[in-house]
């Protein structure tokens, strides 16, 4: 098996950049590809293609219902002059709705237009939205957006993406540079007889090898340091031993002076002798 070739930092670094693009455009393709053949949401341009389709049943129809609209739509017929006649409109954009419409405004409100077909005896206002909608009427009246909908999933995704690829590259620096922590606490505990290891990364790989070569030239350093200090203390031994010898003989001929008869004086110095030699 041969051995892994280290990369620096760079490559490192541009790989992460690439890999987690790939994985953003991966993403935007999957939820687009979602979107667009998703059984839960009406396109956006839905209910003006159905308006364009039932055109001439809208035109001509005694009477205008839900049936010839989709379920985003309202609408309101009025009089030639601006009477409302029926529809589903609120009572407050009755109004406001004709006045666009006489005004040749196509907008209603965000995201949503207007259109108006003049029939035989009366003129027809229809309001529809141009945004992807749920099909589902609980799921449309509490997100009228399913576009804005979407986009917040797609963004939480995308976060999600970024913060656990992150994760990823950071554990992997993290690996690495653990061998480069216990490096130095081995140093740091004075235990050099220990193997420095490698790295896959090249500039850590580099700090390595000088955190070996330190260790060597320290461990050198440290032997003769030791082996220095080890000769001091067996020359203070020997030292010491070598002053004991006589200092034993003057304290035991010092204390036998001192079981013979002698005068005071001579006892008194007997005395400083012994405990001088101790």
């Amino acid at each position: 098996m041969g051995v892994k070739k280290s990369k620096n930092l760079r490559t490192i670094f541009i790989e992460y950049v690439v890999s987690l693009g790939a994985l953003i455009i991966t993403l935007f393709l999957v939820n687009y590809f979602m979107v667009a053949s998703t059984s839960m949401l009406y396109p956006a341009n839905y209910s003006e293609k159905v308006i364009e389709k039932n055109y001439e049943k809208l035109k001509n129809s005694p009477k205008v219902t839900m049936e010839l609209l989709t379920p985003m739509c309202s609408f309101g017929v009025y009089s030639k002059d601006g009477h409302y006649l029926y529809g589903n409109f609120s009572p407050k954009n009755e109004k406001t709705l004709w006045d666009a419409y006489s005004k040749g405004d196509k907008t209603a409100g965000l995201s949503k237009y207007i259109v108006g077909i003049v029939r035989e005896n009366d003129i027809l206002i229809i309001r529809y939205p141009l945004t992807m909608q749920f099909k589902n009427d609980k799921l449309r009246r509490a997100l009228p957006n399913a576009e804005l909908v979407t986009l917040i999933l797609f963004l939480l995704q995308l976060v999600t993406i970024i913060v656990l690829w992150s994760n990823r590259f950071a554990k992997k620096v993290n690996v690495e540079l653990q061998t480069l922590l216990e490096a130095t606490e081995k140093i740091q505990e004075q235990d050099l007889d220990f193997s420095v290891g490698s790295s896959n990364i090249e500039e850590i790989g580099m700090v390595l090898n000088g955190i070996d070569k330190m260790k060597s030239s320290l461990k050198i350093s440290l032997e003769g340091q030791w082996l220095l200090e080890k000769q001091k203390r067996e020359q203070v031994a020997a030292l010491a031993h070598d002053i004991r010898t006589p200092l034993t003989i003057v304290r035991g001929n010092a204390e036998l002076l001192k079981e013979t008869e002698l005068s005071e004086e001579q006892k008194n110095y007997c005395e400083y002798i012994v405990k001088g030699s101790q």
